[in-house]
């Protein structure tokens, strides 16, 4: 018959390993981190459209759809960091394509979230550049989306 100091003992023991596996240097979640030089310890991997995974995240808000690369959780704050991977050097700044990306990204996660989101883009040739969340560039580019969608339309017909 267990005691119950051997049940609690059994169940550290229990928690700890699986504590450890989740834990490990090497799990997917932990090289991700990596990439983005986040400590796993602090960080877990929300889901990553990285090397054809299955668990992205599709953000929907505003009738906008997007899947970043990576999306962090800070395991203590919860606040959301979006991980943006560009194949490109980093040539001193952020195109503005790249910086409207993330910036509806951001957004479409406030939305989902409602907690504090920020981003970081990591260039090939490993530069990490850090952006936060501005609401009203957000809502800039929201109000722009039907225009955009009348002069799809537009070339669509010609």
């Amino acid at each position: 018959m267990m005691t119950v100091a051997s049940l609690v003992l059994a169940i550290l023991v229990v928690l700890g390993l699986v504590y450890a596996q989740h834990f490990r240097s090497d799990s997917h979640g932990a090289r991700i981190c990596r990439l983005f030089d986040l400590d796993p310890v602090e960080y877990e991997l929300v889901g990553t459209d990285l090397g054809g995974s299955r668990h992205k995240v599709y953000l929907k808000a505003d009738g906008l759809v997007g899947v970043p690369d990576v999306v962090f959780r800070h395991r203590s704050t919860r606040a959301i960091l979006i991980g943006e991977a560009k194949s490109r050097r980093f040539n001193g700044s952020v195109s503005r394509y790249e910086e409207y990306q993330v910036v509806l990204y951001m957004g479409l996660a406030w939305h989902r979230y409602r907690v504090p989101v920020s981003a970081l883009i990591r260039y090939g040739c490993g530069q990490l550049v850090p952006l936060e969340l501005d609401p009203d560039a957000y809502s800039s580019l929201v109000r722009l989306i039907p225009r955009y969608r009348e002069a799809a339309k537009s070339l669509a017909l010609a």
